[in-house]
């Protein structure tokens, strides 16, 4: 039987918090327990990219850029990592079901006037997970992260990027990769989305293109794409498993899979890290 995600079991459980099966207290208990048992989480990669940063230091605090529901911030709170926090545009978190599970109080906030709510250099590390390809305003995404960055501090982006040729969002092959009105045209005819509204939030630019901005706010950038679509406990490729199996394959073959590797980086989700 496949072992059941980490992200799974939360749903689950907070599902029976719920409905009153039962206490939302026990719920977070579960949770915590079922995390640290090693269930299975893609949160774990960005977990051991803090460990290796900052070794077992658990009192660093922690932001997460565009947090969604919280699940990473769940996570972080699981492996121990207490001051981590929150924010979004868009109100997806819930500080009430945080604070019943366990979780902390005042966890998340919103995203107001594209300024996020903390004071200059609070956190030791900024994380922004499938974010960047939504924001239109480079210049302030990364200024805003940098600003709340302690000296030395890391950002740590994981985002699609314009070259892969697959688009997680519109599911589709190749289309983000023509001109606006020909890709509006041909999201119309085979996307459900429909190419306006894909238009008006996703917003797919290059690495280059990303090197050039942050770097006015960053003082390095490392580019990690390689290191995480080889690594285990992670799942680049969120489309054909068999096609995902097979570069996997052609990464580990002796000699040239060093090579192959190099090539699928290009054409993948990437992962880089911002130094202040």
């Amino acid at each position: 039987m496949e072992e059941k995600s980490f992200e799974k079991l939360v749903a689950e459980q907070i599902e029976l918090a719920k409905k009153g099966v039962i206490t939302f207290s026990d719920a977070g208990r579960l949770i915590r327990d079922y995390f640290n048992s090693g269930a299975w989480s893609p949160y774990r990669y960005t977990i051991n990219q803090i460990k290796k940063r900052h070794g077992e230091d658990k009192d660093i605090f922690i932001y997460d850029y565009g947090c969604g529901s919280g699940r990473l911030i769940m996570a972080l709170k699981c492996a121990g990592y207490y001051n981590s926090y929150g924010g979004d545009i868009v109100e997806k978190f819930d500080n009430r079901l945080f604070d019943n599970l366990g979780f902390g109080k005042n966890t998340f906030q919103l995203i107001k006037e594209n300024k996020i709510p903390f004071t200059d250099e609070k956190f030791n590390l900024v994380t922004s997970n499938e974010v960047v390809e939504h924001v239109f305003d480079h210049d302030n995404y990364y200024s805003e992260a940098s600003r709340v960055l302690k000296s030395g501090g890391l950002f740590i982006v994981h985002a699609p990027q314009r070259l892969q040729p697959y688009d997680t969002h519109s599911r589709c092959w190749f289309i983000h990769y023509f001109p606006r009105k020909i890709r509006l045209f041909l999201w119309d005819i085979f996307s459900n989305q429909g190419g306006r509204y894909l238009e008006s939030y996703l917003n797919l630019k290059t690495i280059n293109y990303q090197r050039k901005i942050s770097l006015k706010y960053f003082s390095k950038m490392i580019l990690l794409t390689e290191d995480k679509i080889r690594a285990k406990n992670f799942i680049v490729y969120k489309g054909n498993s068999i096609l995902r199996n097979l570069a996997s394959l052609l990464m580990d073959l002796p000699i040239i899979g060093k090579l192959f590797s190099s090539f699928f980086a290009i054409l993948s989700s990437a992962e880089f890290h911002l130094i202040k």
